[in-house]
């Protein structure tokens, strides 16, 4: 998620810096990325059912 933060403030620096909105476009795409990913590897163990093992 620090890593996704850091995606987001650079976007949102390069957007305010920048004439035209689309020079933001790159890293607003990888914090998309990231989120999808940090996404579904949290939504992985919601998903899947945990083994149960009687012993």
């Amino acid at each position: 998620m620090a890593a996704v933060a850091l995606l987001a403030l650079w976007a949102r620096v390069r957007l305010v810096r920048s004439p035209g909105p689309l020079t933001a476009s790159t890293p607003a795409r990888a914090e998309v990325a990231a989120l999808a990913a940090v996404a579904a590897v949290s939504g992985r163990p919601t998903a899947l059912p945990v083994p149960i093992h009687w012993s």
